[in-house]
């Protein structure tokens, strides 16, 4: 995906700007994937972990950027203002959009844009002052899955499988803890946290804790998901 990725990125590089670079040494422009969406689902690439771009230069030439590895690639632009670019691998056709550049490949759609995207900022753990500072109703917002962010609504399909539940909210009142439809259950407060486990049981162990973003992390089966407060 990261490869395809960058092969689209190169081509939004090209509309309009094919006249600014003096030189071929001098790149024309950079161009960035900006959005992926699949199935209806917008996803940020920075929020996945990629860093995709491509670099135009005016003699045709390019690289496509995946993460710091560099293709090379060749432009066209044609009448229509359609621009394809074609490396080793493969050809990507990127059409003019309003807001940037679209390229179709298989159920994608991706935009391209002259500004790097930036990954949401959810903060960095903090211990709470005291149990407290949990209470109220908190809604999934983001998944940790395996070091990448994710926008919940990209696991919708799947929570009810993850979770048993199509409940997307964490319940805290005075340390009892209903997450996504399971419990109330007592949870207790230490070093800033709240926690719960069933002895003998390493399956039941739950964590909540908060960020200096404003989000609080619940923590299940090694899994972080990330609340948003009502």
């Amino acid at each position: 995906m990261k490869k395809l990725l960058c092969v689209l990125v190169a081509a939004m590089l090209l509309c309009g700007v094919l006249a600014v670079a003096e030189t071929a040494a001098e790149p024309v422009l950079t161009l960035y994937v900006t959005q992926v969406t699949q199935n209806g689902i917008t996803m940020n690439p920075a929020d996945m972990g990629l860093d995709l771009s491509i670099v135009f230069y005016e003699d045709g030439t390019g690289l496509e950027i995946s993460n710091g590895e560099e293709t090379p690639m060749t432009w066209v632009e044609s009448e229509d203002g359609t621009v394809t670019v074609t490396d080793d691998t493969s050809v990507t056709v990127l059409t003019p959009a309003e807001d940037g550049w679209q390229a179709d490949v298989a159920s994608m759609t991706m935009t391209f844009g002259t500004e790097k995207p930036v990954a949401v900022d959810l903060g960095s753990l903090m211990e709470a002052a005291d149990a407290s500072a949990f209470n109220g109703t908190w809604e999934c917002a983001y998944i940790d899955m395996d070091g990448t962010i994710v926008p919940v609504s990209v696991m919708a399909d799947y929570w009810t499988m993850l979770f048993g539940s199509e409940d997307f909210t964490v319940t805290v009142a005075d340390c009892a803890v209903t997450a996504y439809g399971d419990g109330p259950y007592t949870y207790t407060f230490a070093d800033g946290t709240l926690t719960y486990s069933v002895e003998g049981n390493d399956l039941s162990e739950r964590t909540l804790a908060l960020t200096d973003g404003g989000f609080l992390v619940y923590t299940v089966l090694g899994m972080n998901t990330y609340c948003a407060a009502r």
